[in-house]
């Protein structure tokens, strides 16, 4: 039982500060109580009749110190065993309450709804080798739009030259600018693309900058300083005509040319969009290289920088990391996250880069934490299947997969 004691009091001394408040007392009461117990062991009330004692007694019968019998000295007595088993069930108690609190920490710890940014029109399709009809990219918009996702990134006013996937950007955006209750952002590069962009009809817009130089070299053929500096130029014309813009920030992990990217360079680059007047920071794991190992490094020191509530996190699933990255995100106080429905995409510029995390598996992940979304997995479901059929592939949703198997098996019996 002195060992029950010490355990108690190691236990109590090795919680971490937000755990001691609870716990701790806890683990000090049963210190104490067990201490008490060795100090001055009491029998459990005499059978009737004169027999043996009877076990379990303690702790609940409530009988007063009249109704005992006297301590025996011989550690082998009965009277132990029943302390022991007393004791045990104190302790086993404790440590319960001490996983139920665990747990309902990680709970609470997580927003009550998130909101799903969709970027599979954009995104999504940027990296099609054959070009998919604009009716159908219009379709597509539509169809999301119609599941309850609040924005969907629609498309990107960028040169045909570098992504001939998106020429047909004005058309689409002309199409499908009048569809309410849902945000259509489209993508900006430049002074030239917003203007093409506010001609069309575009009522929000997005800036792209890296957080690696080999990268913002490669993709946007400037260095970020050069980038930031173009891209204020587009916001402060943004703001003029009231066009919220939206910021990404890519390779916040690793890139393809640089290999890791150093935290403070992320928050260097959020900041920067951040304070030039960026509504939201959206942050990419352009190569999916991020594991929650290195996710929490980089989200602390951009939180130190900008309010949580202005982060979004952007996974692409490479090494089936996204969804670990997204719970531990959320878990930090993000409560935006971009996802690609049927988990389509993958950058032109990142060589071996896969696509987005799956928006069905993100609404299935968030439904299964009890977390709202306002999006209905079902009708996600059914566009994954539409955008999948054009393609001529299978959807990249592991939940979309099994939902629809347990379906079928299910039509079966």
């Amino acid at each position: 039982m002195l060992a029950a004691v010490s355990r108690a009091s190691r236990f109590a001394s090795s919680l971490s500060p937000p755990a001691c408040s609870a716990a701790a007392a806890a683990a000090s009461a049963a210190a104490g109580a067990a201490a008490s117990l060795v100090q001055s062991p009491v029998m459990p009330r005499a059978h009737p009749s004169g027999g043996d004692a009877q076990p379990g007694a303690i702790g609940e019968t409530g009988n007063s110190a009249a109704d005992t019998a006297t301590p025996c000295s011989s550690s082998s007595c009965s009277c132990y065993s029943s302390l022991n088993r007393q004791s045990f069930r104190f302790f086993s108690s404790s440590f319960d309450q001490e996983k139920r609190w665990a747990a309902n920490k990680i709970m609470h710890d997580l927003p009550g709804s998130v909101k799903i940014v969709e970027v599979g029109p954009r995104d999504g399709l940027q990296n099609e080798k054959d070009i998919v009809p604009t009716p159908v990219k219009i379709e597509l918009i539509r169809r999301l739009a119609t599941s309850g996702l609040p924005v969907v990134e629609a498309t990107s006013f960028v040169s045909p030259k570098w992504v001939p996937q998106l020429a047909d950007a004005k058309d689409v955006i002309e199409a499908v600018r009048n569809i309410e209750g849902v945000c259509l952002p489209v993508l900006t590069p430049n002074l030239k693309g917003f203007e093409a962009a506010l001609a069309a009809g575009a009522k929000e817009i997005a800036v792209f900058a890296s957080a690696s130089e080999g990268f913002s070299k490669s993709n946007i053929n400037c260095t970020i300083k050069e980038s930031l500096a173009r891209y204020k130029d587009v916001i402060l014309t943004a703001k003029d005509q009231e066009i919220p813009v939206r910021g990404y920030v890519s390779c916040v992990v690793g890139c393809p040319v640089d290999g890791p990217i150093p935290p403070s360079n992320v928050a260097y680059v959020a900041k920067e969009l951040y304070d030039m007047g960026c509504y939201e920071i959206s942050l990419g794991d352009t190569i999916g290289v991020g594991t929650p190992g290195t996710v929490v490094p980089m989200l602390e020191e951009v939180m130190s920088v900008i309010p949580v509530e202005k982060l979004a996190v952007h996974f692409h699933d490479t090494y089936g990391q996204s969804l670990s990255n997204i719970l531990v995100s959320l878990q930090m106080g993000v409560s935006v996250v971009d996802s690609s429905v049927a988990g389509l995409g993958g950058c032109p510029y990142a060589k071996g880069a896969s696509g987005n995390v799956a928006t069905e598996d993100v609404v299935y992940l968030l439904n299964g934490l009890g977390v709202k979304t306002g999006v209905d997995l079902s009708k996600v479901m059914a566009v994954g299947e539409f955008i999948c059929k054009h393609l001529g592939r299978e959807t990249g949703s592991k939940a979309a997969r099994a939902l629809r198997k347990a379906t079928a098996n299910a039509s079966k019996l």
